[in-house]
C-alpha cells in the first residue's frame, strides 16, 4: 500500500492515510513528495527511468491512531543566524538561530515513504 496525505491541517501537520494498523509508530520520519508529470527517458538505452520524486519535506510521526497518523515538519531553517561576542578576549561565537520549516505545498493525495 502506498502512504498518502489524507488531509493538511497547516503549513507544519498534515495527516497520513495510515495508523497503528499498518505498523506506524510513533516518531518514525517520512518524505512527502509528489511525483512528475513528465516520465524520464535514459538517453543511452531509450529505456524508462521512471518519474522524478518532488520533494515537499521530510515529517515526523506525532501522533498514531488505528488508520491514520499526524505527521509534522521536522526540518529546521539554519540560513538565519545570530552572532554575539562573548569571552575574556572577545571571541566571536556564531549561535545558529533554526526555525522550523513549512512543508512546501503539501496536498491531498501526495505521497509519503519511510526514511531513517
Amino acid at each position: 500500500m502506498a502512504y498518502k496525505i489524507a488531509k493538511i491541517i497547516d503549513r507544519f501537520k498534515v495527516v497520513m492515510n495510515a495508523g497503528s494498523n499498518q505498523k506506524i509508530s510513533k516518531g518514525q520520519k517520512f518524505l512527502i513528495y509528489e511525483l512528475s508529470d513528465e516520465e524520464i527517458i535514459d538517453p543511452d538505452t531509450n529505456k524508462s527511468l521512471g518519474f522524478l520524486e518532488i520533494v515537499k519535506g521530510t515529517g515526523i510521526v506525532t501522533n498514531v491512531q488505528e488508520n491514520m497518523s499526524t505527521l509534522e515538519s521536522c526540518e529546521r531553517d539554519t540560513s538565519s543566524k545570530k552572532i554575539r561576542r562573548s569571552g575574556i578576549w572577545n571571541d566571536t561565537v556564531e549561535e545558529v538561530d533554526s526555525t522550523l520549516k513549512p512543508f512546501e505545498a503539501p496536498e491531498v493525495g501526495d505521497f509519503l515513504k519511510r526514511v531513517n
